[in-house]
């Protein structure tokens, strides 16, 4: 498996690091994905469903429709306020989740 997802568009091309990647968020049909190394990237043309395929299961979890995570960098889970915080290679970021993918999440860390 290449350590690079990339993804191209008519105007512009997009080279990931996987080992970069903290989460990826689908909003609208567009999926943004957010790395230690950079912001986020919006992929237009791509399904969750199918980034997710592309990524090592053995390190991303797939939590409801909207969000894909990288295990080894989740930190904390807040069950109560359906928020999760993640640090991976000195940044951090805090991921809102929908409260009833809360426990899809936390038997998955388990």
């Amino acid at each position: 498996m290449s350590p690079y997802l990339i993804f191209s568009n008519a105007a512009i091309l997009h080279c990931v690091d996987i080992d970069d990647i903290m989460y990826c968020e689908s909003v609208n049909r567009m999926v943004s994905i957010y790395g230690a190394q950079f912001d986020h990237r919006n992929v237009p043309n791509l399904r969750l469903d199918d980034l997710h395929k592309l990524l090592p299961t053995d390190r991303f979890v797939r939590v409801g429709r909207s969000h894909i995570l990288n295990r080894q960098a989740i930190t904390c889970l807040n069950k109560r306020e359906a928020r999760c915080w993640l640090a991976w290679r000195g940044e951090t970021r805090e991921v809102q989740l929908y409260a009833r993918n809360v426990k899809i999440l936390e038997q998955s860390l388990r």
